[in-house]
């Protein structure tokens, strides 16, 4: 099984250029599930809204303005990722604007907290992938290994490619173009087509 995390690469507002200038190339992470009863889902933190999630739209997210990382998951694990990813949804979490900004002072080590820990006071995009990752991956994933190099509240979207990038596939956004968003034909495109034959 896989999920699919998902890095823009586009800086389309004043504040993902600053991102990008300060700690490019990529400004923003999204988490795409597929199940059979509800299709494929984004899952993100956004400014100025609460964790929220929404169908998979190819004409806002595509291989123009993203790129994507297949990551190999137990079923347990997504089922973890899924359940986690819908209760962050239905708890209404606010976003993380203050470690956001901050996440790019140089030296800043703040306390690295859990996702149910970092819950209250909110969570911005890549804070959010790490925390839920980590709470959900088990031993002995070496994700995990890469995770723990991080610091959730600090790290950036490159950050979390670059540690990510070891474990996954590069693969093309075939999640956003097929219709319908067959389950069964992501996973088979999504296991055999990647980037430049790169895995």
């Amino acid at each position: 099984m896989c999920i699919t995390i998902a890095f823009e690469k586009v800086a389309s507002s004043v504040m993902k250029r600053f991102v990008k200038g300060v700690a490019g190339p990529y400004v923003h992470t999204e988490i795409i599930v597929s199940t059979e009863a509800d299709g494929c889902k984004s899952y993100s933190a956004y400014m100025g809204r609460k964790f929220s999630c929404q169908p998979l739209d190819s004409s806002r997210i595509n291989d123009d303005t993203y790129d994507f990382l297949m990551l190999p998951v137990t079923p347990e694990e997504e089922a973890c990722i899924r359940i986690t990813l819908e209760a962050c949804v239905k708890s209404r979490i606010p976003y993380n604007t203050v470690d956001m900004i901050l996440s790019q002072a140089p030296f800043r080590q703040p306390v690295d907290r859990s996702l149910f820990e970092s819950a209250p006071s909110g969570l911005y995009c890549a804070q959010a992938a790490v925390a839920m990752l980590r709470e959900c991956l088990m031993p002995p994933s070496s994700i995990l290994v890469s995770l723990s190099a991080l610091n959730s509240r600090t790290v950036t979207p490159s950050e979390l490619f670059n540690a990510l990038r070891p474990h996954s596939q590069l693969v093309y956004a075939v999640v956003a173009s097929l219709p319908k968003c067959d389950v069964r034909s992501v996973k088979a495109a999504l296991q055999t087509l990647w980037v430049n034959g790169e895995n």
